[in-house]
């Protein structure tokens, strides 16, 4: 196009300047689709075409503008106002654990204690293992002084780190894999919450009481298999993404690509660009423990309701926004250190409220496949 006059790129510029100028906000750009503007058209492409034309011509530009705008506005609107509300639904969730009354009974307070003997213990033997021995090598190494003894020194410290990362995500990693073993203490506390809040809801129909009549079989092994198929699928999937990230040049974008096509992942990638290569290595194990974690908070739920592993996807794609708020929030209360097993029992009750604020109550006399429940439209 010639640069005898307007092209169409600044065309478009100009028709939302315009709007914008006569206050015309984002969300209601729509509303002036049918409007005309007055535009002094020189460039080639109107030459030969009336006044008609010409304004037919912006409108249609017009148009096409806007919904692409007004689209993108709402599923970022949408998107922020799903982890908003994921992160009160947690808070919430968190704050009617604290007020339920039967938490604190003897039967329940064994959990929390069973967990906390848990967590010692994998702490001890973690840092028993792997962590003491470095530390004595190291302390071997202070009582010779060369070049190599401080490179070995640096690498040693270097592993040590890497260790200590190890460390912290082991008791989480352990206690999701022990459910498998011994599910009873997570399910019953996140059974006993929905009762509380039945109890605290008589209007509306019950959560746990058609729930605890779903007949299930306990698959132990079973699960326990396909929970460690999918880690190792996770695991071989960060490692290849770490391996690629580490090429010269194209290495920054393979995290921005890798999470590119999701909602969520459009403002994460973008973040990639703009974050150093340990903070996007943080963000990415983060990502994959709070999906994870999301999982296998709601499993009580989905092994009553007898889901299909594609089932589960369609239901977490529905509310993939609200639960990512919520992991968010749970994925940091148990990274706390020592205490954070203890907070995955206080999480797993909350999640029941989570459950019945973006699901309705199961049907009683519907069948499995007709039973899955919808979300619910504010």
């Amino acid at each position: 196009m010639a640069n005898s006059g307007i092209t169409i790129e600044s065309l478009r510029e100009i028709i939302i300047e315009r709007l914008q100028a006569q206050h015309v906000v984002v969300e209601d750009l729509s509303a002036g689709c049918g409007q005309m503007f007055e535009v002094i058209i020189v460039s080639p492409v109107f030459e030969g075409k009336g006044r008609l034309a010409r304004h037919k011509l912006v409108n249609e530009t017009l148009k096409e503008e806007i919904s692409k705008v007004h689209a993108f506005t709402q599923m970022a609107r949408w998107t922020l106002r799903g982890l908003q509300e994921g992160a009160i639904y947690a808070v919430q969730g968190i704050t009617i654990v604290m007020q339920n009354p039967n938490i604190r009974k003897q039967r329940f307070l064994k959990i929390f204690i069973y967990l906390s003997i848990v967590s010692f213990i994998l702490l001890g033997l973690t840092n028993v293992l792997i962590a003491i021995p470095i530390h004595v090598v190291r302390f071997v190494l202070w009582f010779s002084a060369s070049e190599k003894t401080a490179r070995a020194d640096d690498a040693l410290e270097s592993t040590n780190r890497f260790v200590r990362e190890i460390v912290a995500s082991v008791p989480f990693l352990a206690l999701l894999f022990m459910r498998y073993i011994y599910p009873k203490p997570l399910d019953d506390l996140f059974m006993e919450s929905l009762r509380f809040l039945d109890a605290q809801h008589p209007e509306r129909d019950p959560y746990a009481s058609v729930l605890a009549q779903q007949k299930f079989k306990k698959r132990y092994w079973v699960d326990m298999k396909d929970y460690t198929l999918r880690t190792w699928k996770k695991l071989r999937i960060g490692i290849l993404l770490i391996i690629l990230s580490c090429i010269p040049f194209v290495g920054r974008f393979v995290f921005p690509l890798a999470a590119l096509g999701k909602t969520q992942g459009i403002a994460v990638g973008i973040c990639f660009f703009f974050l150093p290569h340990w903070a996007t290595m943080k963000l990415v194990r983060a990502l994959i423990g709070m999906r994870s974690l999301m999982r296998e908070l709601l499993a009580p739920y989905f092994i009553r309701m007898q889901m299909s592993h594609r089932e589960k996807r369609g239901w977490f794609s529905g509310r993939k926004d609200v639960l990512f708020g919520f992991s968010a929030i749970a994925y940091i209360i148990i990274r706390l250190p020592i205490i954070g097993i203890v907070c995955y029992g206080i999480v797993q009750a909350a999640s029941a409220y989570m459950l019945t604020v973006v699901t309705d109550p199961p049907s009683k006399d519907r069948k499995r496949s007709e039973s899955m429940d919808l979300l619910k439209e504010e």
